[in-house]
């Protein structure tokens, strides 16, 4: 199996991605925390503006959860 390399940087993601033919539009903006503060700085044409939400558990698991942005994700999920 290959070995998975780490993209730090904006540099080489980009370059990583254009090399495999991936097709993407790359948005600038200042850090957003909540969904109401992107709203201020994209307005998207086709794709729906997406959150993602980073959970861990008191067994120290990690969950990343990715969801439409006007979708509710109920915290009672992961107790």
């Amino acid at each position: 199996m290959a070995e998975a390399k780490l993209y730090t940087n904006k540099e080489d993601t980009v370059a990583y991605l254009k090399s495999i033919g991936f097709e993407f539009k790359y948005h600038e903006h200042e850090p957003c925390f909540t969904v109401e503060d992107m709203l201020k700085y994209l307005k998207l044409e086709k794709a729906p503006l997406i959150k993602n939400l980073f959970y861990s558990d008191k067994k120290n698991n990690y969950y990343l959860v990715v969801a439409r942005h006007d979708t509710k994700v109920e915290k009672t999920l992961w107790k």
